[in-house]
């Protein structure tokens, strides 16, 4: 990925940990779950600007600071940053949670210490709507390059069965 592109196109720096993140894993999906979005989405369903209008969009954030979405979960969750000064390593992980009151969340941690805190159970309550990544050590992760190569070889990139529709496409 360019981030010298991608940071010109978005007007700020992303946080180091999110950069090292996608660098080693890529975008992908914990547990079936929780998808980590990439600046670079290829498609509507993993559009990191389209998940962070949705923030925008939903019940204000009590604060003058902006936000942007680096995930999203399958409860209907947000995960964004609060984009709160020039250091984005600095930039605390919010959560606009959708079927929680008020819906947003404050954690002063950034987006790898957050899944990890989360997974391993450490905050005082699950901060996701839903339970599937909460205190579930250890935790599948799909990156995306895996899930093209499993799914090249025909084989459900979950299970690693053969996968009976591999090669099918439908529309």
């Amino acid at each position: 990925m360019d981030w010298s592109a991608v940071q010109r196109r978005w007007g700020v720096r992303f946080p180091a940990d999110y950069i090292d993140f996608l660098h080693t894993y890529g975008k992908g999906v914990f547990a079936r779950y929780l998808l980590i979005l990439s600046p670079e989405g290829d498609g509507p369903i993993d559009s990191m600007a389209e998940e962070t209008e949705n923030a925008r969009g939903s019940e204000p954030l009590r604060t003058d600071h902006d936000v942007i979405a680096w995930g999203v979960d399958s409860s209907g969750d947000i995960l964004c940053w609060l984009v709160s000064g020039e250091e984005p390593d600095q930039w605390p992980v919010v959560v606009w949670g959708r079927h929680s009151s008020p819906h947003w969340a404050t954690y002063e941690c950034g987006m790898v210490e957050f899944l990890r805190a989360t997974i391993s159970g450490e905050f005082s309550e699950c901060p996701l709507s839903g339970l599937d990544l909460w205190n579930t050590v250890p935790v599948s992760y799909l990156g995306d390059r895996e899930d093209k190569r499993l799914r090249s070889l025909g084989l459900d990139p979950w299970t690693g069965e053969p996968d009976p529709y591999a090669g099918m496409t439908f529309g």
